[in-house]
């Protein structure tokens, strides 16, 4: 019997550069708490940013106390965007067999 491939779709994805940051990042701070949940995350290889976006929002590492977002999630983007502009994150393409 002959198995039909399964289709695959390319999405968006981070992987680390390698690199570290230039400072290290105050303990406890909201960038210290998202740098070390994405790098554990990313550790294995490049990761759909849907998947590790769905996880921050299940499980958020740091959330602001005051102000509009307090008590929420930041938005994904924002902290993705900021790791690829230090340099110690890109954006690569993935491919991903389709549900």
């Amino acid at each position: 019997m002959a198995t039909t491939p399964k289709a695959t779709v390319q999405v968006q994805g981070l992987q680390l550069t390698g690199a570290q940051p230039i400072k290290p990042y105050r303990a406890k701070t909201a960038r210290a708490l998202y740098w070390a949940s994405i790098s554990l995350q990313l550790a294995a290889g490049a990761v759909p940013t849907a998947t590790i976006a769905t996880a921050w929002l299940a499980a958020p590492p740091s959330t602001p106390r005051n102000g509009k977002l307090a008590g929420r999630a930041e938005p994904a983007a924002g902290w993705f965007a900021y790791f690829v502009r230090q340099g110690v994150c890109k954006y690569v393409t993935l491919k991903v067999a389709a549900k």
